[in-house]
């Protein structure tokens, strides 16, 4: 089998630059999720978490909206951490009538 290929004719010019499109979070700076679930434990603790009608689960280690870093789950709060700052969600989910 015989690949024949035909010089290019002309030149191609390319752009240096790149445009590249970043995922923005919202705008809002506040920590404003609530926990609806979690399982807690010494390892491989996670959370359910929602905000703005959309849930998320998290599993310790992992970062929630690539931004804020689980750090750990147990039955009074889950512990999240973003550039060195600590937040905590109660993880008490009785509802009061």
């Amino acid at each position: 089998m015989n690949i024949n290929f035909s010089p290019i004719q002309g030149s191609a010019q390319f752009s240096s630059s790149i445009e590249t499109n970043q995922i923005k979070s919202s705008s809002s700076s506040t920590f404003d999720y609530k926990v609806v679930g979690y399982r807690a434990g010494s390892s491989r603790a996670s959370v359910i978490l929602k905000r703005n009608n959309q849930t998320f689960v998290v599993q310790q280690g992992t970062l929630l909206e690539n931004k804020y870093k689980l750090l750990s789950v147990n039955n009074e709060y889950a512990t999240f951490e973003d550039n060195g700052n600590l937040f905590q969600l109660s993880t008490n989910l009785i509802v009061d009538n």
